[in-house]
């Protein structure tokens, strides 16, 4: 894959959850700023404090929990992965970064950012 490793955009890093439920707040071409929120992610995750509940049940316990997936950088969104793929430590999406084609006073009108003249 030719795509800068900072432009892939990961799930949890967690060994073993569960992906519940997967709510974009973007879609594929939309722009986005560094930290904007691209995703809220619901998912269960083995509960490592109830061993004893788990040895008594014979089956794993899970916590549920949800997470809010951040734009590492400022750019396009390039791809979003279908719900079916996405697992935990897998990429999710992937970003073009702003290539600051249109300059106006000295500042790029899609991502904000000062272009040195």
């Amino acid at each position: 894959m030719s795509d800068s490793i900072d432009n892939l955009v990961y799930g949890p890093k967690q060994p073993g959850i569960i992906i519940k439920e997967i709510k974009w707040e973007v879609n594929e071409g939309d722009l986005v700023k560094q930290s904007q929120c691209l995703c809220h992610l619901k998912y269960d995750q083995p509960e490592t404090s109830n061993t004893l509940l788990a040895m008594v049940i014979q089956a794993p316990v899970y916590a549920s929990k949800s997470i809010k997936i951040k734009a590492p950088i400022t750019g396009k969104v390039k791809k979003i992965a279908p719900p079916e793929e996405i697992q935990a430590n897998k990429v999710v999406c992937i970003l073009e970064p702003c290539r600051h084609d249109t300059v106006f006073s000295g500042l790029c009108v899609y991502c904000g950012f000062q272009i040195e003249e």
